[in-house]
């Protein structure tokens, strides 16, 4: 009963002193306490058989992962212990940087221009080089197919899955393969034949029958569904950014209903946005989801979160 605890005093901390802070202020302090051992915690596994899940033949300890958002190795380190099946490190060929403030709250979620801040190919090699814990999947965008190549062919040794993100909202051609699907095909089969490792689509919000299709085409059995929803944010210095949490929830049930109902056993599915909860982790499962996937619950819910969300799931068979 330990971490139940200590979930409760982090969502009261959140709910009346982080959550009324300035956002930038807010983020600081979060990770200030993140910095804390709070891993080396003996609370965060909710270890059982009947929680191992396979993606495409990547054994995972359990559903839930964390959804790209985090670059930093510390965070990714210290994520991979917080009872995760696994965990998602964004990387790009070069080192991008992003704008500030990039995140600002809209309801209970954020609206962020975070991009795909990251410190390159190079050196998240040498991190993932020495990485030790639960499965890790790389989360990769580029400018052109050959940019996306470079980066499996450069880093796949070193991770478990690779998610191929063409639909992120908050960065110049974030969207680009999103938005021309005989572009996608060419992107997934050149992965295909290239990668040793079992790929991933990150889909946009809303209708993706045709990009679907094409991933299925070429031999990818995963997607996610989904990125963040563009949204206008005049608090940003872009002017518009992703939007993540709770409001996107009921889409993600839709979506997930409809491209199982469309595609059947032929396909495994991440379901991202808005799980904040177990009853929200195991309506995703029922709903056809194979896995489930958050980053805005890690913010807002807090560390143990994923346990609670183990545990419900167990509850429930």
């Amino acid at each position: 009963m330990t971490y139940k605890i200590l979930d409760r005093t982090y969502r009261f901390f959140y709910d009346n002193f982080l959550s009324e802070l300035p956002e930038g202020l807010a983020i600081s302090l979060g990770r200030g306490l993140l910095r804390l051992p709070i891993e080396c915690l003996p609370v965060f596994e909710a270890d059982d058989p009947e929680l191992r899940t396979s993606l495409s033949g990547c054994e995972l300890p359990n559903p839930v992962i964390l959804a790209a958002c985090y670059h930093q190795p510390w965070i990714i380190r210290k994520a991979s212990k917080m009872g995760f099946g696994a965990v998602t490190l964004k990387v790009t060929k070069n080192p991008r940087k992003g704008p500030r403030p990039n995140m600002v709250r809209r309801g209970e979620g954020f609206v962020n221009c975070v991009g795909f801040e990251n410190a390159g190919m190079e050196k998240t090699r040498e991190f993932l080089k020495d990485y030790r814990g639960v499965p890790i999947i790389l989360n990769i965008t580029g400018d052109s197919i050959d940019e996306y190549c470079e980066v499996i062919e450069g880093l796949q040794d070193y991770a478990d899955m690779v998610e191929l993100n063409i639909s992120c909202p908050n960065i110049e051609k974030g969207l680009y393969f999103s938005e021309n699907p005989r572009h996608a095909k060419e992107l997934f089969k050149e992965s295909v034949n290239l990668s040793k490792k079992p790929l991933i689509v990150k889909l946009s919000r809303g209708e993706n029958r045709e990009i679907i299709s094409n991933a299925l085409d070429s031999g990818i059995r995963i997607v996610n569904y989904a990125n963040t929803l563009p949204v206008k944010e005049k608090g940003l210095p872009t002017g518009f950014g992703g939007l993540s949490g709770p409001e996107l929830y009921e889409d993600t049930i839709l979506n997930v209903k409809r491209i199982r109902k469309e595609f059947g056993g032929y396909l495994q599915i991440i379901a991202t946005g808005g799980i904040d909860s177990g009853e929200k982790g195991y309506r995703a499962k029922e709903s056809g989801a194979s896995a489930i996937s958050y980053i805005t619950g890690f913010i807002t819910r807090g560390p143990f979160l994923a346990r609670e969300i183990n545990e419900y799931l167990l509850s429930r068979k």
